[in-house]
């Protein structure tokens, strides 16, 4: 019995990541969107978890375990029997009526969704991030602008590139492992609509549509005019740009979106509860600054996404509040974005 129960777990889950796998295969947004490399890790990846799969599942089983994958098809499979006693009665409504899913079950639905949408945006993202530093490595060698001139616009785009690839790695390992040993283990998934769509504005393929009607300045190879100011400002950057990826630091094996995974409490989440957002948005400002000028529109642009990162703040502070422990942490840490201001 125990080894049935090890099969339909394994099952499960396999016909969930070679199922994922097939449709970021396959997808004409996923073919466009995800480099050649990035189809390479993520075939990788799953080949890699069918083979750990094996002993960990096995171990597991024997006590009584149920994956995730198991407890999503059991959901599905529920779901159809409903569907299909509700389409031979012809009384779809009443039929789905004592349709049931418990929390658990809930959870575990929402945060296979989470890995679904999310790792192969980091993936891509951190391929992209790794080959940006290659191609800037190379140009220190090869340029022929004055030194000062290369080591203020050279060195200061590579830092950009390390600290953004550090951090989609970290996001990227987050969201792939979750486990007691690492204390990621998911407590909850955000569950409303809202929350899901104001997060997934911000990333592909929604912020396709977000970018176009608010196109963003984040191109960060600006000039100021004057070398001296140009220099500070690219200091600046960088400072925010590491409170950005030490935020990612602080979170650890817990970085992923709309999920609660324990309440993180040191690092730059002891000074504002929302540090990397403040990051993010301080640094787009400072960026539109030489543009605006010649595009005073970006004003309502920045505007748009400062307000579209504070209903972030504010969907997943709503989620976190079923927490006691967040709740003892708010007390504690009563700024969001500014400490001291708001």
């Amino acid at each position: 019995m125990k080894i049935k129960h090890f099969f339909l777990n394994y099952f499960c889950e396999m016909l969930i990541v070679w199922a994922s796998l097939l449709f970021f295969f396959t997808c004409p947004f996923h073919i466009k969107f995800l480099q050649p490399e990035a189809k390479k890790i993520l075939l990788y990846l799953s080949i890699a978890y069918a083979v750990i799969a094996v002993p960990l599942l096995l171990y597991k089983s024997v006590k009584g375990y149920q994956s995730k994958g198991f407890i999503a098809m059991q959901v599905i499979l529920r779901f159809l029997k409903y569907a299909w006693t509700g389409l031979k009665a012809r009384k779809i409504i009443n039929e789905f009526a004592p349709f049931q899913i418990t929390q658990e079950e809930k959870t575990n639905i929402l945060f296979l969704l989470v890995k679904f949408i999310f790792i192969p945006i980091m993936i891509k993202y951190s391929v992209a991030n790794f080959f940006t530093i290659e191609k800037r490595y190379a140009l220190l060698f090869t340029s022929s602008k004055p030194l000062a001139q290369m080591l203020s616009e050279n060195y200061f785009l590579l830092a950009v590139s390390f600290l953004l690839l550090a951090d989609t790695i970290l996001y990227t390992i987050g969201y792939i492992f979750e486990s007691s040993y690492l204390k990621n283990k998911i407590k909850s998934v955000d569950s409303t609509l809202f929350g899901w769509i104001v997060a997934l504005a911000c990333y592909p393929p929604l912020n396709k549509i977000t970018g176009m009607l608010f196109p963003l300045q984040n191109e960060y190879k600006i000039s100021f005019g004057d070398d001296t100011i140009t220099i500070i400002v690219r200091v600046v950057i960088l400072l925010l740009l590491l409170v950005f990826t030490l935020s990612s630091f602080s979170l650890g094996f817990k970085c992923s979106n709309l999920t609660n995974r324990g309440i993180v409490k040191h690092g730059t989440y002891s000074i504002v509860r929302h540090p990397a957002y403040t990051a993010k948005i301080l640094i787009w400002w400072i960026l539109l600054i030489p543009t605006l000028y010649h595009r005073p529109e970006g004003l309502v642009i920045i505007i748009f996404w400062t307000i579209l990162y504070g209903l972030r703040a504010i969907t997943e502070e709503q989620h976190l509040s079923s927490d006691p422990d967040y709740i003892d942490y708010c007390k504690n840490v009563k700024y969001r974005f500014i400490p001291g201001i708001f």
